[in-house]
């Protein structure tokens, strides 16, 4: 079962650490910069995960996330910060989002990851 990523970030410096780190998990990955080009990939191509920056132009991240699940109420979405603030928290606990994490943590959001696709593969 092939696996597939997509990093949503508006910096293209911590999408390419993100996809460097995240690679192994995945065989194949897919970057867009904002909340509004995630929805569109995500609708043409839906990926297993998501990992998406909070903070971006157009449509941030939360929003995003609502879009997504609304019309993929099973996407797995897991929202990342680099601004540790309890506002963002809860907005990503709210939205629906799998898990939140922040970007000077991301090897936390691995394990997460490594389990969860370990359970998806042992299901199908």
């Amino acid at each position: 079962m092939d696996m597939k990523l997509l990093i949503v970030d508006d910096n293209t410096g911590m999408r390419a650490m993100i996809r460097q780190l995240m690679q192994p998990l995945f065989d194949f990955v897919e970057e867009c910069e904002d909340g509004v080009s995630s929805i569109k990939v995500f609708d043409r191509n839906p990926s297993d995960v998501v990992i998406m920056d909070i903070e971006m132009p157009r449509m941030d991240g939360i929003e995003a996330t609502r879009a997504i699940l609304r019309r993929h109420p099973n996407a797995h979405i897991c929202l990342v910060t680099a601004y540790d603030r309890a506002e963002y928290k809860h907005r990503a606990c709210s939205c629906g989002a799998a898990s939140f994490h922040m970007k000077d943590d991301l090897i936390e959001l691995y394990g997460e990851l490594e389990t969860y696709i370990t359970s998806s593969r042992e299901m199908a």
